[in-house]
Parts: C-alpha cells; structure tokens; sequence
C-alpha cells in the first residue's frame, strides 16, 4: 500500500503551530527530510549569542554561524557578552556587523544589548550602505573599552533603512565629541524612534544621521528639564514628517519651572497622534505638567491619550481646567485616560469603572461626541 503524503503546504502549516515549542520542534526536524526546512525555520528565528572572552568574544563564535547554511533561516539576532564583560575580547567591531549582515541575508531584527563598539580594523569596509532592518535594538551600558567616539555613527549608518530604533542608554564613549558631518545628508530611513534617555551628542547625532522625510513616530522619556528642549531640538531637525509623539516624563518635581514650547511640536504639521505619560505619583504628582503640555500640543491632532501613575492621581484633577484646556482640540476623535502599566513607559491599561464614569460626567462634550475612548 502507497505511503499516504501531505502536501508540503499543510505538513509547514502544522509545525508552524509549535513554534514556541522547541523540543517538538527539533524532533520533528529529525523525522524525514520534507519536515526539516520548516522546523528549522522555527528554531533559528531568534538566535542569542552570549560572547564569551574564554571562547573568543563575537568574531569566533559568530564563525561557525555565518558559514552553515543554517544561517539563512535567522530573522532575529540578539548579541550580549557573557559574564566576563569587562574584557575587550567581546566587544563589537563594524566589521563584525558587516559580516554579519552579508552572511545573514534574511536577517529582519537585530538586538545589542550592553554590547561595547571598538575600532573597526578595516575601514575600507564602511562604504557599503545597502542593508535594511525592519527592528534594531541598541543598548551600550558599560563598555568594556574606551573604543572609538563615532561607534554608534558607524553602526546606525551601515544602514539605509530601519523600520524601528530602538536606543536604550548608550554610553557617551560611543558619541562624538563634536560633530562635522555638513559634507554629506543623512540618509538613514527610520519610521519610528524610540529613546530611553535623551543627551545632546545622541541628538545631534541622530539629527545628523537619520533622514528628514523618514520619521513618522517617536517615543522619548525624559527625567529632567533639560531633557525637553533637546527632544525639541531633535523634532525641529527631523520631525517634520512627524505622525505619533510619545513622551513619558519621570521623576519631575511638582515645582519644576520648564518651558515646553521648547519640545518644538509646533513644526510636526502632520502629527495626529499624541500620548503624555506622567509617571510621578501621591504628594509628588501636578496635573499642571499634563495641562502645560497640552498647551503646547497643537490643536489639529486627533487622538490624545493621557496616562497617570495610579488611580488616586485623579483625585487631584481640576476637571474644569482639564475641559478648558481641551476645548482647543476642535479635530479630536480619540480622548483616552490610561494606567500605567509595569515597568514599560509606552504600555498601559484601562481605568477603573468609577474613573471611567467619573471622567464621562465631567467631560459630556467628549462623551457625546464619541470620541471618549475609556
């Protein structure tokens, strides 16, 4: 009796289904030939590499990878050194990341996470910039070495495109000094930035990296006032495409004398989309930072969102200054008011039911205009 087959199309569409499951996965890449592309697709999506001087840092243990065919099969790649961080031997190089880039073609994601940058040793290398990604996580906390100023430059212009950027702290090691890059245009793409620290060589770098035209979305948190005009000075270099404007603001005092008119929203003619978290909480927390953004929030955009602490802080609102104050939103379509939630500044959750009824009575103009979102 003939040996009853699937078709390859249903036999990939049921080993997709266990594509968290690892083990079932490697077991079924042993079973026949036909299952083995799918399940290997499955466990090389994501690969962690965890440099370790003892084994030769990044450029000895990424050999082996590049040079299997296996390789192809990686969409996401996420680089950390090992415990022994403090050691040269696993620090990044530009000519690493171009080797990585050439051998892994279908590479969609790239994560370094407190991963230092030194000197390339071949700098003939830097004029290829062709390669694309749709995430790229960077996260430089404590590098090994004193390295180069320019390693955040060279790594962010190695590419034409990236999708998301996503830039926690970076160390001021890996960020020039001063800036002189009026000889050419920046013409890195990058549809949506987020910043978990704002500095001024980060934004003049940026400013002078990515393109004008690209950015659509930005997702900044500031800790202090100083902070704010920064961010603006980054929008009015290149916001002017700008849709969606994120900012969670921590640990500002009550008493804080700052002029938000700095963050320069008014240059986004495009922006539709904002979200203010104000993450202070009890004795510490003013509505009158919300309110004195909100002033300078121009009046053309069509969704708001406005995320607090904890519950309590709408105890302390002024609802009829709240309303005043979002009169001018004459276009609004979408007024939510959020919870923050964890330890994530651009997630949250919904408000209670009495916060939810107390905020429909005081704002009735919202509410029956459908445009209170709760």
């Amino acid at each position: 009796m003939p040996i009853q087959r699937l078709p390859q199309e249903i036999s990939d569409m049921i080993i997709d289904f266990l594509h968290e499951d690892k083990q079932s996965l490697k077991t079924c890449s042993l079973v026949c030939r036909s299952w083995t592309d799918a399940a290997q697709y499955h466990i090389l999506y994501t690969f962690r590499l965890i440099a370790e001087p003892k084994k030769g840092g990044y450029t000895v243990q990424l050999r082996p990878l590049l040079e299997h065919p296996v390789g192809s099969h990686i969409r996401e790649l996420i680089l950390t050194p090992g415990p022994s961080r403090y050691s040269p031997l696993s620090e990044f190089t530009i000519d690493v990341l171009l080797i990585v880039l050439q051998s892994l073609p279908f590479l969609r994601s790239l994560s370094l996470s407190e991963t230092g940058f030194v000197e390339a040793n071949d700098h003939s290398t830097h004029g290829s910039r062709s390669f694309r990604l749709k995430k790229l996580d960077i996260s430089w906390m404590w590098p090994a070495s004193p390295g180069t100023s320019h390693g955040f430059q060279d790594v962010l212009s190695t590419f034409d495109d990236v999708r998301e950027l996503n830039l926690g702290p970076i160390h001021s090691k890996h960020l020039p000094d001063q800036l002189n890059f009026t000889d050419f245009a920046p013409t890195t793409r990058v549809r949506t930035l987020t910043l978990a620290e704002v500095s001024s060589p980060l934004v003049a770098t940026l400013g002078s990296l990515i393109h004008p035209d690209s950015l659509k979305m930005v997702r900044a948190c500031i800790n202090t006032a100083a902070e704010v005009a920064l961010l603006g000075a980054l929008l009015r270099s290149v916001g002017s495409q700008l849709e969606q404007f994120q900012l969670a603001i921590w640990n500002f005092w009550f008493c804080d004398i700052i002029d938000w008119a700095t963050l320069n929203l008014s240059v986004c003619p495009k922006l539709r989309s904002v979200m203010v978290l104000y993450a202070n909480a009890g004795v510490f927390y003013s509505w009158d930072i919300i309110l004195d953004i909100l002033a300078v929030v121009p009046s053309t955009i069509a969704s708001l969102t406005i995320v607090v602490r904890e519950a309590d802080c709408f105890n302390t609102l002024n609802w009829g200054q709240m309303e005043r104050r979002l009169a001018k939103f004459t276009m609004l379509k979408k007024l939510s008011f959020r919870l923050c939630r964890g330890g994530d500044p651009f997630r949250s959750r919904e408000v209670g039911r009495d916060i939810k009824e107390r905020v429909s009575s005081a704002l009735p103009f919202f509410k029956a205009n459908n445009a209170l979102c709760l």
